[in-house]
């Protein structure tokens, strides 16, 4: 088998951006033993600190540790590295225990293979979260991670779970049981990424992920000014915003909901009007604009359509009244894509409940915001809402619903 050699690992963390100053440094690293931060630990000495103990017998325990530093997740203090291991080495995180660290790594001196690379062992029913975790070759059991960025050459999973925003496999990946989530904001080449020479192996293993309609996962090659690489991507020909693997009997999470930020132009009785929609997107990447109530209340007062929208635990919308306004509309306290629930709020129509689909965004304090489809509201309130190649999306608040 071709030889992969370090330098390999430091362009990986290039070019998916990471952080990259430890690894230089590794590539003149001779000192055999772990460090936390600055201080460094031999692998045959006993020690301990606030979090955590050490065997001297390549056994380390995790019972509380907290070092991770959120305002500055590559900052020093919060590494955990393991450097020139010569000898299988087992971390073990206490159950019940939460533990972080900014980073957790193995580095070597330069001319160590990483097929070389000894086993890191992660057991014993605690969690670990950190913003990048990158090792050769990792043994999972009964561990929770969460890790930003998380990328290992060999992964061998009996148990336990991964959760990450960008998943990097850069060799071979043994599946039996557990869970492995990626899950982020908005779709990047950096969700996941394969790093395989064999073509048919990466596909296999690709198939095995299924996206957030149920479906698996597909490889594309695609071309960079920097060379070329295999690009995962979902059913709907997005890069990844969610995939995962289940086995052994695990169930699936439930995937979160993405809404897709989408400023579209209405006209409004001729008038263009600028609105901050959110859309869905189905299986095959079509969308379907939604648009916040208060913000449709707000551009129609006035007109014949105007209508008022009150909250007692439903949605209360009532025609023919002036709308009141509660400085929420036309602007939202987030931007971006965004989680979305569906709406179990009734919605009333002039005290009548109406069966009208809605989307629910929180902002961060938790404050909620429902979204419609402007059809729905239109054929619900009486207001025209149609399309023209000449106008595109239009209000006629003086005709009534033609759908």
């Amino acid at each position: 088998m071709r030889k992969k050699f370090l330098s390999m690992f430091l362009a990986m963390a290039l070019a998916l951006g990471l952080s990259v100053p430890a690894l230089a440094d590794a590539m003149g690293e001779t000192r055999v033993g772990f460090r936390f931060g600055e201080t460094f630990y031999s692998y045959d000495v006993p020690a301990s600190g606030a979090g955590w103990s050490y065997d001297g017998n390549y056994t380390m325990t995790f019972n509380g540790l907290n070092i991770a530093t959120p305002d500055n997740p590559y900052g020093d203090s919060g590494y955990f590295q393991l450097c020139n291991l010569d000898k299988s080495f087992t971390l073990v995180l206490t159950s019940g225990t939460s533990n972080s660290v900014n980073t957790m790594d193995s580095i070597y001196k330069m001319g160590k293979t990483l097929e070389d690379q000894p086993t890191v062992t992660i057991q014993g029913g605690g969690s670990l979260s950190c913003h990048q975790l990158t090792l050769g070759d990792l043994a999972l059991t009964d561990a929770a991670i969460t890790s930003t960025y998380f990328s290992c050459f060999k992964l061998t999973l009996t148990g336990g779970s991964i959760t990450t925003t960008g998943l990097t496999v850069n060799d071979s990946y043994t599946l039996n049981s557990g869970s492995i989530l990626v899950e982020r904001d908005e779709p990047a080449f950096e969700g996941f990424r394969v790093y395989m020479d064999d073509t048919a192996a990466a596909s296999s293993l690709v198939s095995q992920f299924k996206d957030q309609y149920g479906k698996p996962l597909q490889l594309k090659q695609e071309t960079f000014d920097w060379g070329t690489l295999t690009s995962i991507y979902d059913s709907a020909g997005e890069y990844v915003t969610y995939a995962v693997w289940t086995g052994g009997g695990v169930t699936p999470p439930t995937p979160a909901k993405t809404a897709y930020a989408s400023t579209q132009s209405v006209k409004v009785d001729g008038v263009a009007v600028e609105f901050q929609m959110y859309a869905l997107k189905d299986e095959k990447g079509n969308d379907t604009n939604y648009v916040k109530v208060r913000d449709v209340a707000y551009a129609l007062n006035g007109t014949a359509a105007q209508f008022n929208v009150g909250w007692d635990g439903a949605v209360n919308l009532v025609t023919g009244q002036a709308y009141t306004a509660n400085g929420s509309e036309m602007s939202t306290p987030f931007s971006g894509n965004r989680s979305y629930q569906d709406s179990t709020a009734t919605t009333n129509v002039n005290g009548s409940a109406a069966a009208l689909e809605a989307i629910l965004l929180t902002d961060d304090a938790g404050g909620g915001y429902t979204y419609y489809k402007l059809r729905d509201l239109g054929q619900a309130l009486g207001f025209n809402v149609s399309w023209s190649a000449e106008l595109g999306v239009y209000i006629e608040t003086d005709k009534p619903y033609e759908g």
